[in-house]
C-alpha cells in the first residue's frame, strides 16, 4: 500500500509499505503519536487535576479514596461521586503508618494504641530470648531496647506531639516495664533511677528533642518549599488561637517541669534550635535529679555526683590537687617555676607531695595514718599478695601501680583515693618564701653572663 503523511497543511511524498502501517506494523505507534500530537480537548474545570495525574503517570481510582468527617457522623451524609462510583465514608484510616480517627477527641488515639500494642509484643519477645541465652547483662539489654523497642515508642513523634497525658502514659508503661527488667527492679521503684543508671532520656524529653530536630530542618528550607509553607500556615493558626503543630510544640515545652518558652518560629536559626535542644536536655537532667533528691528512700544518693571514678581518673591523668601538680602550674599562683624538691607535703613537711607519698608513705597526720592503715588492711584482706610490705620510696610507685590496676579491689582503692585527695584538698598548699624560690631557680638556671671562673 502507498501512504502519504499530511501535517500542518503540507503533504509528504508517497511511500510504500509491505504491511499496513495502521494495522499492526511496528512503526504504527510512532505514527499514531505523530497523528495525535495536535489533538486537544476542550477546557474543563478538572483539567488541572487530570494533568497533574497524567504527569505522574497516575490514574484516579475511586477504590483508593475515602471520605472522613471529623466529629460524629450524621445519618444524612451527602453522596459524593468520583466518576460514576460513590465514595465511602470512614471514621479511621492509616496513612503512611499513622492511624487517624475522626471519632475521637484526639485524632491520633488509635495510633498511640497501635504502637503501644506492637511495642508490648516486641518487648515480650526480647525478654523471652533469655530462656535460650540465660540472663543478659544490662548493657546488652539496653542495646536491645534502643534497637527493638525505642523505635516504636518514638514512631512519628516529630509530627505527633504528646499533648494528651493519657497517651503518653501508655508509652511510659512499656518503657518503664522494660527498663525495670533491665535493672532487676520492681514496678514500685523510683523511675528516675532507670534513666540515670541507663543514660536514657525520658520519653517526653526525647520526643521534644526529635521534634526540634525536625523543626530545624523545616526552618532551613526555602520559603517556596511545601513543608515550609505548611510551617507558615501552622504558625498562622497558632497566632490566631487555633490548634496547630506549632501551638502543640509551644504547649509541650511550656508543660515541662522546667518550662521553656518557644521563640518566634520563623525567626529561629539552627543555632537557636540547637540551644533549645540543650535547654530541653538540661531540663531533663534537673528533673531527674530533683526526683532523686526529694525521695526519702534514696537518701544515700542525694546530691551524689559519682566522684569516686572522677578521683582515680584525675590521679592517673595528673589533674589532682596535690602540690606536685598544682605548683607545676606556677603561673596561676603568680610564682616563678618551682622545682619538685620544693613541692613538700603539707602534713609531714619532709617529702615531696606526690601520689605515691600521700597514698602509701605519709604519716604526718593522724587522720591520714588511720585512713591508710584501715584501707590497706581491707585491701590486704581481699588480695593478700597485692602489697609487698614494707613499702619504701624506691618501690612506692610500683606498689601504687599494682594497687590501682588490680581488679579485685578496685572499689576499695577508688574510695581510698577519693578520701585521701579530699583530705589534702582541704589543706593549704605549703609554699616556701619567694626569695627561696628565686634562689632555687637561679641554682637550677645559672646566669649565662657569668664566666667559667665565676667572674663577670
Amino acid at each position: 500500500m502507498s501512504y502519504v503523511v499530511a501535517a500542518n497543511g503540507c503533504i509528504s511524498e508517497s511511500f510504500k509499505a509491505h504491511l499496513d502501517v495502521l494495522m499492526g506494523d511496528p512503526a504504527s505507534p510512532t505514527l499514531w503519536i505523530l497523528f495525535m500530537h495536535d489533538f486537544a480537548l476542550s477546557h474543563h474545570v478538572n483539567d488541572i487535576l487530570l494533568c497533574a495525574c497524567g504527569q505522574n503517570f497516575l490514574i484516579i481510582n475511586a477504590i483508593k479514596f475515602w471520605l472522613m468527617v471529623f466529629g460524629p457522623l450524621s445519618p444524612q451524609l451527602p453522596h459524593l461521586l468520583l466518576g460514576a462510583q460513590v465514595l465511602a465514608y470512614t471514621d479511621r484510616h492509616t496513612y503512611i503508618g499513622v492511624t487517624l480517627c475522626s471519632m475521637e477527641r484526639d485524632i491520633f488515639t488509635l495510633h498511640y494504641e497501635n504502637i503501644v500494642s506492637i511495642a508490648h509484643k516486641v518487648a515480650n519477645g526480647v525478654l523471652s530470648i533469655q530462656s535460650m541465652t540465660a540472663c543478659l547483662p544490662p548493657v546488652e539489654r539496653r542495646t536491645l531496647y534502643t534497637v527493638q523497642i525505642d523505635p516504636y515508642l518514638r514512631n512519628s513523634c516529630d509530627i505527633i506531639l504528646d499533648v494528651c497525658n493519657n497517651h503518653l502514659t501508655l508509652l511510659h508503661t512499656v518503657q518503664n516495664d522494660f527498663l525495670c527488667q533491665i535493672l532487676g527492679l520492681n514496678e514500685f521503684s523510683l523511675l528516675a533511677l532507670l534513666f540515670m543508671e541507663l543514660a536514657i532520656i525520658p520519653l517526653p524529653y526525647h520526643h521534644i528533642i526529635l521534634t526540634l530536630s525536625y523543626l530545624c530542618s523545616l526552618v532551613t528550607l526555602s520559603p517556596s518549599h511545601y513543608a515550609h509553607v505548611a510551617l507558615q500556615a501552622s504558625l498562622l493558626l497558632f497566632q490566631q488561637g487555633f490548634s496547630s503543630w506549632v501551638g502543640n510544640l509551644a504547649l509541650v515545652l511550656h508543660n515541662l517541669p522546667h518550662s521553656i518558652i518557644l521563640p518566634p518560629v520563623l525567626s529561629l536559626t539552627e543555632d537557636h534550635i540547637s540551644g533549645l535542644i540543650k535547654s530541653v536536655s538540661a531540663s531533663a537532667k534537673l528533673d531527674l535529679q530533683r526526683q532523686i533528691d526529694s525521695s526519702p528512700c534514696l537518701s544515700l544518693l542525694h546530691g551524689c555526683l559519682e566522684p569516686l571514678e572522677v578521683a582515680i581518673t584525675c590521679l592517673l591523668l595528673g589533674d589532682h590537687c596535690l602540690v606536685v601538680e598544682q605548683l607545676r602550674r606556677h603561673t596561676a599562683y603568680f610564682l616563678p617555676p618551682v622545682t619538685q624538691h620544693l613541692c613538700l607535703c603539707c602534713f609531714c613537711w619532709l617529702h615531696m607531695e606526690s601520689p605515691e607519698h600521700t597514698l602509701l608513705m605519709c604519716d604526718g597526720s593522724s587522720v591520714l595514718s588511720s585512713m591508710h592503715n584501715e584501707y590497706i588492711g581491707w585491701i590486704t584482706t581481699v588480695s593478700p599478695s597485692l602489697i609487698a610490705l614494707p613499702i619504701m620510696y624506691d618501690n612506692a610507685i610500683n606498689a601504687l601501680k599494682q594497687l590501682i590496676f588490680q581488679d579485685d579491689c578496685i572499689d576499695l582503692v577508688t574510695k581510698y583515693i577519693w578520701d585521701v585527695l579530699q583530705l589534702f584538698e582541704a589543706e593549704p598548699i605549703l609554699l616556701h618564701s619567694l626569695s627561696s624560690l628565686v634562689a632555687s631557680e637561679q641554682d637550677d638556671n645559672p646566669n649565662d653572663m657569668t664566666s667559667e671562673n665565676g667572674t663577670p
